[in-house]
């Protein structure tokens, strides 16, 4: 009976720990898609007949919105999930699958609160400064016959492209900073002081952690680069967006998961 009792109130402890969590979270989660769709509309601000700046092509994301976060959720969750399980070996036995379990959703559920704070304070900035992109002029197609060059910054004025909204009305205000960058450079550093705590130096390869780090750096540059070399950022933007990300996954291993790390190292070095 007592253990019964001491079982539910450890499970109500989670629960409300959780809860507060989960609190914290949604809001930020919920600004976030609210501007990506554009119902929270970025700041509208004028441009120049004149500025070559904006006047670059598009043709399309080299690397698209599904395939960078498919890329940073889904391929960080599989690199923890095989290095608990590594750590846990074997995770046949249950009390060491219970384990991996466990650690395994503990590093995931920091690293998705970081990476929701990370798209959060990246969106808000978008929001809030309005930039418009390289290809600004080409995708939004203003209606000309409106609008007076001489008169210097151009604030009325009417799209005329018949693309997507989100497109036409939303995106092409955003592109201060690089979500891609922030976004990859956030998930570069945790994954990388992850794998320096983490991913144990085996008989087998001693060059495993480095592989991991630099797997994830070429990954992180090639969604950065290209969204200079797509027209879609400055690179002002991208420059932005990397120290957006890497102070992010900083501060999210500093005051999130330092403590876990720490002690996963002692209980290395002891054996």
């Amino acid at each position: 009976m007592e253990i019964e009792r001491n079982t539910i109130n450890k499970l109500c402890r989670v629960l409300r720990r959780k809860f507060v969590d989960i609190l914290l979270w949604l809001p930020a989660f919920i600004f976030s898609c609210l501007t990506l769709v554009g119902i929270i509309p970025p700041k509208h601000i004028g441009f120049s007949c004149k500025d070559v700046l904006i006047q670059h092509p598009f043709e399309g994301d080299t690397i698209t919105g599904a395939m960078l976060f498919g890329s940073l959720v889904f391929g960080p969750a599989l690199l923890f999930f095989v290095t608990e399980a590594a750590y846990n070996h074997p995770i046949t036995i249950r009390t060491h699958f219970q384990h991996c379990y466990k650690q395994w959703l503990t590093v995931l559920g920091n690293f998705l609160l970081g990476f929701v704070y990370v798209l959060f304070i990246t969106e808000l900035m978008k929001t809030l400064v309005g930039e418009l992109r390289p290809h600004f002029l080409q995708t939004c197609k203003p209606d000309w016959s409106n609008i007076n060059c001489s008169q210097g910054i151009i604030t009325e004025y009417k799209c005329t492209n018949k693309g997507p909204y989100w497109l036409v009305q939303v995106d092409i205000h955003k592109s201060f900073p690089s979500g891609h960058t922030s976004l990859s450079f956030y998930t570069l550093v945790f994954v990388s002081l992850y794998a320096q705590v983490r991913i144990r130096h085996t008989s087998r390869s001693h060059l495993i952690k480095s592989w991991v780090q630099l797997l994830f750096l070429s990954w992180t540059l090639v969604c950065s680069l290209t969204r200079i070399s797509d027209y879609c950022h400055f690179w002002w933007d991208v420059l932005a967006g990397s120290l957006v990300g890497i102070i992010g996954g900083f501060v999210i291993v500093r005051y999130f998961v330092h403590n876990n790390f720490d002690s996963v190292e002692k209980r290395r070095r002891r054996k």
